[in-house]
């Protein structure tokens, strides 16, 4: 398990975009973690900038070599700033 650093929200209209920032406790690609049994968890942080007020959703995607990563859509704004995703 690891993340690229080509990963970025998307803006509603998805043209806009925001860099990750930083990572914590997950290691950039091409380094990886792995898990010492099956169905063992892995919490880890993403660091984006701000998010624009005009944005109301945006999506998490993760642009790999190998072509794309992990995408989530439609990530409603809330107040906190703060989003929790399971990745399965």
């Amino acid at each position: 398990m690891n993340i690229f650093r080509t990963t970025y929200l998307y803006g509603p209209d998805g043209r806009e975009r925001l860099s990750l920032a930083t990572a914590l406790n997950i290691p950039y690609a091409p380094a990886r973690h792995f898990f010492k049994k099956s169905g063992e968890l892995k919490s880890f942080t993403l660091v984006f900038p701000l998010l624009p007020k005009h944005w109301e959703w945006f999506s998490l995607r993760e642009h790999t070599d190998m072509g794309s990563g992990f995408v989530y859509r439609k990530i409603m704004r809330n107040e906190s700033g703060v989003y929790e995703i399971e990745i399965h």
